[in-house]
């Protein structure tokens, strides 16, 4: 089969995600599919104060929140034994490397406050570190339930201007598989796909909130990953490969 032949898998998170999932999926697949790097976005670190003493346990929602809290973080021990709580194995990985006595959800937002809920008393104070831009709102979630809860955006996933290799992708009427790792990575994706193309365009979401951010248009091109991690993101995309 020509190389052209072969489905591109096009990776548009943040240079170091793109990279690392790129090499995640070559281990899992045993070899390097035709993949595509081209991030429309980059993480950027908001300039505000975090102080998690006056809270019971933080909670993460990304690995990005991990990385923010690791730079704004003034107390290099901040994190030692205070409990967090976070949606996937990945962050909860990133946030026991900082110190803290991480549980992960295994799941999505919906488990994350499931989680916390099953697990603490009302009156605990928990602090949500997330992103600008959220899909849902557990604070809001927590409170609704009775937990004392508070939140705070330290960082944000800022837009990238496509590139010139990125438009001229979608010319050829070769097929295109992108993963969307959330609302916010689906947003950039369309606003940024050009109105003029060939290429067969297919799209794998980690989540069906991730689905919901898709525009109609395109629903009849969407696949959800059956669990919302990366491995289950990899099994997906390599039913295109076949």
């Amino acid at each position: 089969m020509a190389d052209n032949a072969c489905p591109l898998i096009l990776l548009t998170r943040s240079a170091a995600q793109s990279q690392r999932f790129a090499d995640e999926m070559t281990a899992a697949l045993g070899q390097r599919p035709a993949l595509s790097i081209h991030p429309l976005m980059t993480m950027s670190v908001i300039p505000v104060d975090v102080d998690i003493s006056r809270y019971d346990a933080v909670v993460f929602t990304s690995e990005n929140g991990v990385s923010a809290f690791a730079e704004l973080s003034k107390e290099p021990d901040a994190a030692l034994g205070v409990t967090a709580y976070c949606v996937g194995q990945k962050t909860a990985q990133a946030a026991r490397a900082l110190g803290f006595v991480a549980r992960s959800a295994e799941g999505d937002v919906t488990d994350l406050s499931a989680l916390i809920l099953a697990d603490l008393p009302r009156s605990a104070r928990v602090l949500h570190l997330h992103g600008r831009h959220q899909a849902g709102d557990l604070c809001a979630t927590l409170q609704a339930a009775g937990q004392t809860a508070d939140h705070l955006a330290i960082y944000a996933q800022v837009a990238l201007a496509p590139d010139a290799e990125f438009t001229s992708l979608f010319q050829s009427d070769r097929s295109i598989v992108v993963p969307l790792f959330s609302p916010r990575s689906a947003a950039l994706f369309f606003a940024a796909l050009p109105e003029n193309r060939g290429a067969d365009l297919r799209l794998v979401a980690i989540s069906a909130a991730t689905a919901d951010a898709i525009p109609a248009a395109f629903q009849a091109q969407v696949s959800v990953a059956q669990s919302p991690n990366a491995g289950a993101m990899i099994d997906a995309l390599a039913r295109y490969l076949r």
